[in-house]
C-alpha cells in the first residue's frame, strides 16, 4: 500500500508538472528513479516523446572513461506485461539499432538523434554496451497476474535485461534516500604519488585550481586506496550508493 501511495503520489505531481498523462509522467519517474535523474533532465533529455518513438520510451548514453552504455527504456503503467511486449522491446532495439533497420520499421523519426549519436560512437572506435529496461507499474507476485513472476523470471538478465515492477522502483528509491539521510560522515586520507603530470620535484604530485566556488585537486594514488576508501564507506553506512554524491535530485530536490 505505501509503494502504490507513493508512486501514485509522485504521478500526479510528475502530471501536473508537465501537463502530461499518467502514462507518460510513469515513464518518466521509472527512468529518474533508476538512473537517478531529476524529473526535468529525464522529460528534457531522455524520454522519447510523442508516437514516433519506435517503441522505446528512453534512451540515455553514460560514458565511463571513454566507454559507453546505452540504457534503453520501455515503461508500461500497468498492473501486468506479456511476453509479446518483451520480445517486441528487445527485438524492436536490435532492428533498430544494431541491424541498421534493414526491414525499413515505420514511426522511428524521435529517435533519430539517439541513432545518429550511436553511430557516432560506433564509427570513432569506441566500446559501447547496451542494458534494456522493462518497468511496468505492478507487482512481481501478483496472485491476480501469475505470469509476471513467470516471464521476469525467464527474461530478466541482470545488466543486460532487466525487469524492473513497482516494488523494485520503490526500494531503490528508499535506499537512496535512506543511504543520504543517515549516511555518516567518514574521514580518509589520500596518500599522493609521484605523478606524470606534474614536475619531477614535485613529490607530492598535486595540482590545485578553483572552478567558481569549489576547490579542487588532482593526484594520482593507487587504485587499492580508493578500494579501502570504498570498504571505509561500506561498513561506516552499509552501502556506497551516495558516496560521491550530495543529493538525490529527482525526489529532495537540490540540496
Amino acid at each position: 500500500m505505501n509503494c502504490e501511495l507513493f508512486i501514485n503520489s509522485y504521478l500526479d505531481k510528475i502530471s501536473k508538472k508537465f501537463n502530461i498523462n499518467r502514462d507518460d509522467a510513469f515513464e518518466v519517474f521509472s527512468i529518474s528513479a533508476i538512473l537517478d535523474r531529476s524529473f526535468d533532465e529525464v522529460f528534457d533529455n531522455i524520454l522519447i516523446k510523442g508516437s514516433e518513438d519506435g517503441g522505446i520510451d528512453g534512451i540515455f548514453f553514460s560514458e565511463d572513461y571513454g566507454n559507453y552504455t546505452m540504457h534503453i527504456f520501455q515503461c508500461k503503467n500497468s498492473n501486468k506485461f506479456g511476453q509479446n511486449q518483451i520480445e517486441k522491446f528487445r527485438n524492436d532495439f536490435r532492428e533498430i539499432f544494431f541491424n541498421g533497420n534493414k526491414s525499413n520499421k515505420l514511426h522511428i523519426s524521435g529517435l533519430n538523434k539517439s541513432i545518429e549519436r550511436f553511430k557516432h560512437i560506433i564509427t570513432s572506435g569506441k566500446m559501447i554496451d547496451s542494458k534494456q529496461y522493462f518497468v511496468y507499474n505492478g507487482k512481481l507476485n501478483d496472485p491476480k497476474y501469475t505470469s509476471n513472476k513467470l516471464l521476469t523470471e525467464n527474461f530478466h538478465v541482470d545488466d543486460e535485461f532487466e525487469i524492473w515492477d513497482s516494488n523494485d522502483l520503490y526500494q531503490k528509491i528508499k535506499r537512496l534516500v535512506t543511504s543520504l539521510n543517515k549516511r555518516k560522515q567518514i574521514n580518509f586520507v589520500f596518500k599522493p604519488e609521484n605523478s606524470n603530470i606534474t614536475s619531477k620535484k614535485d613529490n607530492q604530485g598535486l595540482i590545485s585550481f578553483s572552478i567558481y566556488q569549489v576547490k579542487a585537486a588532482i593526484f594520482r594514488i593507487p587504485a587499492k586506496q580508493l578500494c579501502e576508501l570504498l570498504d571505509l564507506e561500506k561498513s561506516t553506512n552499509d552501502t556506497f550508493e551516495k558516496i560521491f554524491a550530495e543529493n538525490i535530485r529527482g525526489f529532495l530536490g537540490k540540496k
